[in-house]
């Protein structure tokens, strides 16, 4: 078929469902320039204008077709997907058979629940999915349904949502840093796991819940946290790169000095929201050069014996009171550091071990740190004690891995 017979059955069914939509009392207009949805529509739109009502609106993408269809099946692109996932505003998929005017629709809300089949659609590399639009006898009573149901969760409040609830639908804190005795400010960390549509009230909503959540645990931690700091992650993958979709930042009401604190991060709405840069092509980077957990195994039992050699030389030497870090070893640390940055990134599986390996890489970087950098900057004394914590550190991961390795399935 021809471009300008698509481009004329894509018209004709934008108006059918603009039709549609007016006659049911919708304000219904043209989106231009094209932004990847047609059409936008308001509920009772001049009625909502005359007498000052919350406008209840929504954004349309339609589909149509020649045919005469008794089902509407069509691909959609993931990056659609998310842009409409991401909107404040309702989005339907809508799909026309010209012939008859039968009319086809799905939300996009619906399509992330129903025909990614459980999938997280930020975990998704592919690049289209096939959803099957349902056809309805009343496209403007479904409509206003779906989009009345929508709004209602505008001003979402979670304390009194069970934690059951939460856990499914909403977020999972992942993890929980506390602050440590000598931090100069002390800091709560939270590592959490986003689970409802990214939506800007619903990101609101849980930010309400966190940090109340967060303050309600921290009542009496010494010291009092200055800050709560939040880590959002859109999937498990995500949170295994530590790919952070926001990173908010939230001053404790309860520490002393909260008013001052907010005045210096420049924090004058309820919260602060920092966000990674760059995170789909970091996403696509690391997934490059994952491996599967067979081969990332299979790199650690080649890594971890460097690891265990090196330690015990620095071990040894540390307790016999010499130098440790000769030319010789320094040249075998080089060597090792090359070996594990030019290494494979470990799938989320092999988690535990990646973490076990990373500290024990970590460790090794920090004696050789403090003992060839740090050492002229410090008191003998304190540069003692921390090579002596390092070594500590070095010998209760001396083996590790191979544990790890057993037992992490």
């Amino acid at each position: 078929m021809s471009g300008w017979v698509n481009q004329e059955t894509g018209d004709k069914g934008q108006a059918i469902v603009a039709a549609e939509l007016t006659r049911a009392g919708f304000l219904v207009g043209d989106l231009a320039p094209d932004p990847g949805e047609d059409l936008w529509a308001e509920v009772d739109g001049r009625q909502a204008a005359a007498i000052g009502d919350f406008p209840l609106r929504a954004l349309f993408q339609v589909k149509a077709t020649a045919g005469a269809v008794d089902e509407f099946v069509l691909d959609v692109e993931i990056d659609h997907l998310k842009r409409w996932a991401a909107q404040p505003l309702p989005v339907f998929v809508v799909g026309v058979s010209v012939p008859t005017n039968q009319l086809f629709i799905k939300s996009v809300d619906q399509i992330i629940a129903g025909d990614l089949a459980g999938k997280n659609l930020f975990d998704l590399q592919n690049k289209t999915i096939r959803a099957r639009l349902d056809a309805t006898p009343d496209l403007a009573l479904t409509v206003r349904n779906a989009i009345e149901h929508h709004y209602e969760s505008l001003q979402l409040d979670l304390s009194e949502v069970t934690e059951d609830e939460i856990k499914a639908h909403y977020f999972e804190v992942l993890e929980r840093w506390q602050p440590e005795s000598f931090d100069l400010v002390p800091t709560v960390g939270w590592f959490v796991l986003w689970k409802s549509a990214p939506r800007p009230q619903h990101f609101a909503a849980m930010v309400s819940e966190l940090a109340r959540r967060a303050r309600e645990l921290n009542r009496d931690t010494h010291p009092k946290p200055a800050v709560f700091i939040f880590h959002v992650y859109r999937s498990v993958e995500d949170r295994h790169y530590n790919l952070a979709v926001a990173r908010v930042d939230v001053v404790n009401p309860d520490h002393p000095n909260s008013i001052k604190i907010r005045e210096v991060m420049e924090i004058t709405d309820g919260y602060r929201v920092r966000q990674d840069r760059d995170v789909k092509p970091m996403r696509e980077y690391m997934r490059s050069k994952t491996v599967t957990a067979e081969e990332f195994r299979r790199y650690a039992r080649s890594v971890g014996p460097v690891f265990d050699a090196l330690s015990n030389k620095v071990i040894a030497r540390g307790a016999s009171g010499g130098i440790v870090w000769d030319e010789q070893l320094n040249r075998e640390f080089s060597a090792l550091d090359k070996l594990w940055n030019d290494g494979p990134f470990a799938p989320p599986e092999c988690r535990a071990l990646d973490g076990v390996l990373s500290g024990y890489y970590g460790c090794l970087l920090s004696h050789n740190h403090v003992a060839l950098r740090r050492a002229k900057d410090l008191q003998p004394d304190v540069v003692q004690r921390l090579l002596r914590d390092d070594e500590t550190r070095l010998a209760s991961f001396r083996g590790a891995w191979s544990v790890v390795l057993r037992t992490e399935r």
